[in-house]
């Protein structure tokens, strides 16, 4: 008779156990996924009060690449920077891939656009509207693409040099 009022009690206390692991593991679960969740927000976005958004897409003209002119404003305009991001969409590249970003320099807030055109079917050259900055700056991407930036002032002078 020990056995058999051990029995159910045994076989109750594993389908306890049973039913706790299980929540246990549930919680587990959902403590894993939001610790993710947020992770993801924290160091994923490391600007969380700024939104980017396209404002231009220009094709090369063999449309091999494509290059996007995305605006990011942080604190509803506080702060504003340009940045190309190109796509490479069945070029002499193996697969596609893309560039995130050339963030565009700046020594002022900048009031212009920043324009893009493709000078030749693999090479993007970006003009910018600076206070003082000026100059070219060529960053070859692989043997295929070829990115220029150009600065262009709109104050050359105005730290003269002694």
């Amino acid at each position: 008779m020990r056995m058999t009022s051990k029995l159910p009690s045994t076989l109750s206390d594993l389908y306890r156990t049973a039913r706790s692991r299980k929540i246990v593991r549930c919680l587990l679960v959902v403590w894993l996924i939001l610790a993710a969740f947020s992770l993801g927000r924290h160091y994923g976005d490391h600007e969380p009060n700024c939104l980017t958004n396209p404002l231009e897409l220009v094709w090369s003209p063999d449309r091999a690449y494509k290059a996007t002119l995305l605006k990011q404003s942080c604190n509803q305009d506080e702060s504003v920077t340009y940045k190309i991001r190109l796509d490479s969409l069945g070029s002499s590249a193996s697969r596609a891939w893309f560039i995130p970003g050339y963030e565009l320099e700046n020594d002022k807030y900048p009031d212009t656009i920043p324009t893009l055109r493709w000078v030749k079917p693999r090479q993007l050259e970006v003009t910018v509207s600076t206070r003082t900055l000026s100059g070219s700056l060529t960053v070859h991407h692989g043997d295929d693409v070829v990115f220029i930036r150009t600065y262009v002032p709109t104050e050359p002078n105005a730290f003269p040099n002694s």
